[in-house]
């Protein structure tokens, strides 16, 4: 059985949230490692090239020391050393050319940072053990090479290492303790000499090593990131085809609802509509065509419940209601058949269009329930549904009941009035025989009626056009008293009657009883109504519940029917 619009809207709605927080884990993934790539990228570039720098600075100055003999540069040399290994402050991007721009004008060209030193950095940067091993490695020979550097100072102060170091110590025969001439040649050869260079090439050996196997990590996290990124983009677009499938379930559920609720705010009355759930609606049309294609294939359904012979209800139902009492009335037209036989159909329904579009305004000008139309018969009723609940007393529910008897009629009479003024027309003549001259009167339709009062059952039928409509004896004693009726009249039980209470003495009657055989029903005592006149008021019924019975003038109505001014 496949998914309803619902639980295909909510699976939806749970992919595009999960793929969207998927997107937003993955995208805080890649961001994290481009950062991270980034970063190694820019401490490799800075540390590799401090390294080296720094390196190339120590040996730039130490040479032109020994060629110059400018103590200055001894002392840029030892500051070198001292800002590399965290002692004094370390300039902001020393590898910018820093001592160029220093030596040139005595001014550093940027501000200083707190001393850090250069293996400190190197350790908490984020690089790997290997990578590490590299710089230290690069750290260590440079640190070598300055001991060479060293020994070409000495030899411009004229200091020399001991040259017999039998029964030193290893310090002691590192010291410069022995003094000897100054010696500027030995000095430069010591600084410029094959074995500097190839010293110096340990140096860039490891360095260059560490910054391409820092390099590779980059490119490999930006692969990395590349897939990555290639995956958030493939959620994305799966997420928009979600996306896309949610909206068009939701603008079909929507404009599917609104289809619905204005079939049901047509088709059924205002108060039955507010009580009914869409959703239970729909699933009525999915629960009848299932039951429909299990009776057709010979399945049978069980009417009783297990262990209980109560009747159990089998199909659900949208809205019921049962009313103690409510006054139901059917209303035909007289000689409606032959008319139709006479008559084309366009104006047959251009008349009854007429009709039932008066008689739908004055229902509601009287409070009249319209339940529906059959043929030329227009059913309607009065429910008083919140005045008979038992939180009234009996004497107000009586009066209510009386008065909405007594409004009842009115509007019955009143149906007669305007049905008098619809024209009826003249049945067609054949060729070649006298027609009815044009002075002739014009003739409008008669109405015969049917009213009764008692207990009904209420509620919803159907779903492809809902209808909602009454049930029981009330309605089909109603129904044979109009079929048994008389032009202009309201046919009414007489044991009806005392339900009129105090408007009983203000209709008016034909003279006689009347014994009829209603089928279905049986032989029953009725009275004709043929109006209403309350004396000596011309303003009408005024209810007690406080608002106006609008009773209209009746200059159009037929013979004998009497409505109040």
């Amino acid at each position: 059985m496949g998914l309803s619009a619902q639980r295909v809207n909510l699976a939806l709605n749970v992919a595009v949230i999960a793929g969207l927080i998927l997107c937003i884990i993955l995208a805080g993934v890649v961001m994290k490692d481009s950062y991270d790539a980034a970063l190694l990228l820019a401490d490799t570039k800075e540390l590799a090239q401090e390294l080296r720098q720094s390196s190339d600075d120590l040996t730039r100055f130490i040479r032109t020391y020994t060629v110059t003999g400018n103590r200055s540069y001894w002392d840029y040399f030892q500051q070198v050393i001292r800002i590399r290994n965290g002692v004094d402050p370390l300039p902001i991007q020393p590898w910018r050319n820093y001592w160029d721009l220093y030596i040139s004008d005595g001014h550093p060209p940027r501000g200083f940072s707190t001393p850090y030193a250069i293996l400190a950095r190197m350790e908490k940067a984020s690089f790997t053990q290997p990578e590490l091993d590299l710089l230290n490695e690069a750290k260590r020979q440079s640190d070598a090479l300055i001991d060479m550097e060293d020994q070409a100072y000495n030899a411009m102060n004229g200091k020399y290492r001991p040259i017999d170091t039998t029964g030193l110590s290893a310090s002691e025969a590192l010291e410069f303790s022995r003094s000897a001439p100054v010696n500027q040649t030995f000095a430069m050869q010591f600084v410029h000499g094959t074995a500097y260079h190839q010293w110096k090439g340990r140096i860039m050996r490891p360095i260059d090593e560490f910054a391409q196997m820092a390099n590779q990590r980059v490119l490999e996290a930006i692969n990395r990131n590349f897939q990555l990124s290639l995956v958030v983009v493939s959620l994305l677009a799966v997420m928009l085809i979600c996306l896309v499938a949610l909206l068009v379930v939701y603008f079909g559920k929507v404009a599917n609802d609104a289809q619905t609720s204005q079939l049901l705010n047509t088709m059924l009355p205002a108060r039955v509509v507010e009580s009914v759930e869409l959703e239970k609606f729909k699933e009525l049309r999915a629960i009848a065509a299932k039951r429909s294609l299990a009776l057709r294939s010979g399945a049978k359904a069980s009417t009783t419940t297990p262990g209980s012979a109560a009747p159990a209800l089998t199909f659900p139902v949208l809205y019921s209601e049962f009313l103690p009492l409510a006054w139901v009335a059917f209303v035909d037209v007289v000689d409606f058949t032959t008319m139709c036989r006479t008559t084309p159909a366009k104006v047959v329904i251009s008349i009854l269009n007429e009709l039932f579009s008066l008689l739908d305004v004055e229902a509601l000008s009287f409070g009249v329930e319209k339940i529906k139309t059959i043929g030329d018969a227009f059913m309607a009723a009065k429910l008083s549904t919140s005045e008979l609940s038992a939180a009234i007393d009996e004497a107000t529910r009586t009066r209510n009941v009386s008065e909405d008897g007594v409004q009842m009629v009115v509007f019955l009479l009143r149906a007669f009035s305007l049905a008098n003024g619809v024209h009826r027309p003249s049945p067609s003549v054949p060729s070649g025989a006298s027609q009815e001259s044009s002075s002739s009167p014009r003739k409008g339709l008669q109405l015969r009626c049917g009213l009764h009062a008692g207990p009904v059952a209420s509620g919803i039928v159907g779903f492809e056009r809902p209808l909602y409509d009454l049930f029981g004896d009330t309605v089909n004693t109603a129904s044979r008293l109009e079929s048994s009726g008389r032009a202009n009249r309201i046919q009414v039980m007489e044991s009806t009657l005392h339900l009129f209470d105090e408007g009983l003495p203000h209709l008016r009657f034909d003279a006689e009883l009347c014994d009829v055989t209603l089928k279905g029903i049986g032989r029953a005592t009725t009275r004709f109504i043929r109006g209403y006149a309350k004396d000596g008021d011309n303003e009408g019924l005024v209810s007690s519940r406080g608002a106006p019975a609008r009773l209209l003038p009746d200059a159009d109505a037929a013979q004998d029917t009497v409505v109040p001014m």
